[in-house]
């Protein structure tokens, strides 16, 4: 990393974690900076302070980060300073859809690691004496060099994540301090390195410059690529390919950052297969960004021919730019453009010249049981080629909690597969903690990749060590295994759902208040929820599921039937608390043989998605069940409290379970009736009919209850609205009920 570089990054990190210790001893900033210096063994990283250029880099830097959220205030310590938490980054957007003020906001557990989602008075009892003696402990093991940037950013997350940046007596920042720090840290590097390669000393020509690049990448097949296994393994593959795209994701972004000698502040977002990077307008760096593509796609289409690639664009900004609100929202729309007219040229000449030669992927033998690829290298009996074998490993790794992901240079086992680097050559393996100490005293490693938590301090200590966030709840590893334990009939829910209209709420969603930190905030809010909140919501009732694919926006999962709609309408219910409902989400249900193509499944359900998002009655907001020809199509809302809250409950409560196949059959008539009602009114009398020979049939205890049921399933099937929730009412009162699978 260039030392200037260092200066300012690390000078930006500490600047703003002092506003913890300046809020727990309530002094002025500047003695707080005193105080955090004299902790560390080297306090030289404070020097970006005696440098003229590099200090107006870090000021600059710092107004990038906060210029909306606190108007220039720098906030000086008050007594009131910790009676006001942080303020919810959803009250700042799209308030024309709802006035309501949010209370939540995601906050950290160092303890275990996990979030919890808390209100704003209770953020608002920080205990920052405690947080500074945390602090203080780690801060003192510094030394000053470069390898802990990453540490003093990972410090900051976990205990200033909930922390305001400016806080006193009726603030509203919706700016956290990590949120600030990262941000300043990133632009401030990537500026340095901007200001060294112009050779430019003025603070004022970097700002109205073309200083910045935002970088962004994205996969293309990513579903293909996923969805192509077979059913035996099929939830391990499923798992294991989804984790390895955001590995993949993650090793580019980190060879982007090595290359450009910047720091892993530097990555503003990644997730879903897409990320977005700030990095310097030098003379070479497009040439950097596409001699690592180069080497990316050449890896990729050797392993994987065209069912995978990653595609990239630039957008050249100043920091004036991001501080514009017109301006910047011409930044994301410019590079949105640009990226999708790089969908239809995917491919460079060379390129298709490689995937077209004979014997581009290496010496075939013969074809792949699961993904089809021919390739030499084959094993469990001569089926499968090695990244398919491979991905049935990692999905192994991905639930050993003491196993990592490591990028070595050399192999250290004959089935360690050839993976992406820009330089050299490099093996991935899933190793245990020792096993990788073994490799870095031989200066084996290029980096080291470990799921949710650092699994050794060894390993948290190392400066080629990250972490991937990953929702990793899964209840069992087969799908007949989910199925079992199914409530009624045997049979695999799959529900795919993901936030509405996100790419417009980014650009847009803020009004005339929209910022890069108030972007970052918001893209941190809900990785957190879908990366890392999603597990606890789905553990705590210990659904039985497997999450395939949770981050960004959207997620994937299957599971027992029951469980899968419960769990759906639970993560809506929290997904709603977070958000006061200025974010809503549109999600599709379907029920399938746990024998049904995979791939099937996961296109069908793609559908019903698609057919959710398509309700503009309720703009969306909605869920779609079995079919997606709207005839199970609600708004949650509606689908909770109408559906299954009144029209369901009213079947279990009378039907119930004790003579189910007699229920069944009078059911499945019913049903027959209902569904023909639109074609043929004269099933409306035939229902009529059903229900009043129900009723006959009853001895004279229950006859009263009879009568009061058939006058209201009447009453409801008269109503076209209503007719409608009962079909699927009963569809779900079925499935509960049957006894074979």
């Amino acid at each position: 990393m260039n030392e200037q570089v260092f200066q300012t990054a690390m000078f930006s990190l500490l600047n703003d974690l002092s506003r913890i210790i300046q809020r727990a001893e309530n002094v002025r900033k500047a003695k707080a900076d005193e105080i955090l210096g004299g902790l560390m063994n080297n306090n030289s990283v404070l020097s970006a302070k005696q440098d003229d250029v590099l200090q107006g880099i870090c000021q600059l830097a710092s107004e990038m980060s906060s210029q909306k959220e606190i108007g220039g205030n720098t906030g000086e310590a008050s007594k009131n300073d910790s009676l006001t938490g942080l303020y919810s980054i959803f009250n700042r957007l799209n308030t024309e859809k709802s006035a309501v003020t949010s209370q939540s906001v995601l906050c950290y557990d160092e303890e275990s690691g996990a979030f919890f989602r808390c209100d704003n008075n209770d953020v608002a009892t920080i205990d920052y004496r405690k947080k500074t003696d945390r602090i203080s402990e780690r801060i003192r093991k510094f030394s000053g060099n470069d390898s802990e940037i990453g540490q003093c950013l990972d410090l900051i997350y976990e205990y200033c994540s909930d922390v305001p940046y400016v806080s006193g007596k009726n603030m509203k920042c919706d700016l956290s301090v990590y949120e600030h720090a990262r941000l300043t840290a990133a632009f401030a590097g990537a500026l340095t390195l901007y200001s060294r390669d112009k050779n430019s000393k003025s603070v004022d020509e970097i700002r109205n410059s073309d200083s910045l690049l935002l970088y962004t990448a994205d996969f293309s097949g990513i579903q293909n690529f996923i969805y192509t296994v077979v059913s035996e393994n099929a939830l391990k593959t499923l798992r294991a390919k989804s984790f390895f795209v955001e590995l993949v994701m993650a090793n580019l972004t980190d060879e982007i950052t090595e290359s450009f000698g910047l720091t892993k502040a530097n990555l503003l977002y990644s997730g879903g297969g897409h990320c977005y990077m700030i990095l310097p307008n030098m003379t070479d760096s497009l040439k950097k960004l596409d001699k690592i593509h180069r080497k990316l796609n050449d890896w990729s289409i050797r392993s994987f021919g065209s069912s995978l690639s990653v595609l990239w664009e630039t957008k050249e900004c100043s920091p004036s730019d991001f501080m514009e609100e017109k301006a910047y929202k011409g930044i994301f729309t410019g590079l949105s453009s640009k990226i999708a007219k790089k969908k239809f040229r995917k491919y460079m000449p060379a390129d298709l010249i490689a995937l077209n030669r004979p014997g581009s992927c290496g010496d075939k033998t013969r074809e792949c049981s699961i993904c089809g690829r021919a390739s030499a290298y084959v094993r469990s009996g001569g089926d499968h080629c090695d990244w398919c074998a491979a991905f049935l490993e990692m999905a192994r790794t991905i639930t050993d909690a003491d196993k990592c992901f490591a990028v070595l240079k050399t192999k250290k086992h004959e089935k360690n597969t050839e993976f992406f680097t820009s330089e050299g050559t490099a093996y991935l393996a899933f190793l245990s903690g020792e096993e990788c100490n073994e490799e870095a005293e031989k200066d084996n490693v290029i980096r080291i990749y470990c799921k949710n938590r650092y699994i050794s301090d060894e390993i948290a200590k190392s400066d080629s060590s990250r972490i991937i966030a990953v929702c990793d709840y899964a209840k069992d590893k087969m799908m007949d295994d989910l199925v079992e334990y199914a409530k009624g009939v045997k049979r695999l829910g799959v529900l795919r759902m993901d936030v509405d209209n996100l790419g417009n709420t980014f650009i847009s969603g803020f009004g005339n208040n929209v910022s890069i930190a108030r972007t970052a905030a918001l893209s941190t809010q809900l990785s957190v929820f879908f990366k890392c909140r999603l597990a606890d919501i789905l553990s705590r009732e210990n659904y039985n599921i497997t999450v395939l694919y949770a981050g960004g926006d959207d997620v994937f999962l299957v599971g027992s039937w029951n469980d899968v709609i419960s769990a759906a309408d639970r993560i809506i219910c929290e997904f709603e608390e977070l958000t006061d409902g200025k974010l809503t989400i549109s999600g599709g249900i379907g029920i399938y043989n746990h024998k049904y193509p995979v791939a099937r499944y996961a296109a069908e359900t793609e559908k019903l998605e698609s057919c959710s998002k398509h309700n503009t009655k309720h703009e969306k907001d909605s869920i779609t069940l079995f079919a997606d020809d709207g005839s199970n199509t609600y708004s949650w809302k509606e689908f909770r409290e109408e559906v299954i809250g009144e029209k369901l409950k009213a079947l279990e409560e009378f039907i119930g379970s004790d003579d189910s196949d007699k229920g069944n059959s009078f059911l499945y008539k019913l049903l027959e009736y209902i569904r023909g009602c639109e074609s043929d009114r004269i099933n409306i009398a035939r229902a009529a009919y059903l229900l009043g020979r129900m009723c006959s049939k009853n001895g004279v205890v229950n006859q009263e209850n009879a009568k009061a049921f058939s006058d209201r399933m009447f009453g409801w099937i008269g109503n076209e609205k209503d007719r409608k929730q009962l079909a699927t009412a009963i569809c779900i009162f079925v499935y509960q009920e049957r006894k074979c699978r």
